[in-house]
């Protein structure tokens, strides 16, 4: 399964967890965002990407970037977050 960072780019403007595009972002805002995925999905093999492997990727590249979370702030992302890995998932196969 190869997926394309473009594929990943536009999963993450489409759900646009941080709502940074509605305060007038540029479009490679998510840039690094899209990269730390890309890179963490290339550590596994075809048959470990899953939603639930992506959703772990996703979150743990959003709390880097975005973060340090609480408990309660990062559940409030995670319908946003498991929307990015089930297009990502679309698109990949």
């Amino acid at each position: 399964m190869s997926i394309a960072e473009s594929a990943i780019a536009g999963a993450l403007m489409s759900a646009d967890i941080e709502s940074l595009f509605q305060h007038g972002a540029l479009e490679n805002e998510y840039t690094p965002e899209t990269r730390g995925i890309v890179k963490a999905l290339a550590l596994l093999n075809e048959n470990d990407i899953t939603e639930e492997s992506l959703v772990a990727i996703i979150r743990a590249v959003w709390s880097r970037s975005f973060g340090p979370f609480s408990d309660d702030e990062i559940e409030m992302r995670m319908p946003a977050i498991r929307e990015v890995a089930n297009r990502i998932l679309t698109v990949a196969s």
